[in-house]
């Protein structure tokens, strides 16, 4: 937020190696709507649930997209941040929500089963299809391998 940004075509090494790896910079609406002030709060929620079970679709709601009838596989780990403060204005929020994906398409992708998507999370919201006992039983085997310290 405080870094300043390089010309265009004058990347270094780490920059160039960030972009490959999908890092970004906070785009200029979201340091618009933080303000000089910054963050009080840096949260990271992971969302959970088996095939179809709305992440999602709550995804692209929390990262104030529409909603889509048409439904595609989540193909890796994706990622949105939200800024987000009380109506009082006064404490900041910055909220990182990964819509996780167990088993990503392609050798390079990131899911859960290549990275610790619980290590630095505040918490996890696990989906549920009503109409599909599979997803059900997918959050009680995941509920098991969630971390203290992970509300």
């Amino acid at each position: 937020m405080g870094a300043a940004e390089s010309a265009p075509g004058s990347e270094d090494e780490a920059t160039t190696a960030r972009r490959a790896r999908g890092i970004a910079r906070v785009d200029a609406r979201l340091r618009e709507r933080l303000g000089t002030q910054g963050v009080r709060y840096n949260l990271r929620v992971v969302l959970r649930g088996g095939r179809r079970a709305g992440k999602t679709a709550l995804f692209e709601r929390l990262a104030g997209r529409g909603f889509s009838e048409e439904y595609t596989a989540t193909r890796e780990l994706r990622a949105a941040t939200i800024a987000w403060a009380p109506p009082d204005g006064r404490e900041r929020c910055k909220v990182d929500v990964w819509d996780v994906c167990d088993a990503a398409e392609g050798e390079e992708a990131a899911d859960a089963a290549s990275i610790d998507v619980y290590d630095g999370a505040a918490a996890a919201v696990f989906l549920v299809e009503p109409r599909d006992a599979t997803t059900l039983a997918y959050i009680v085997e995941k509920l098991k391998e969630l971390p203290g310290g992970v509300d």
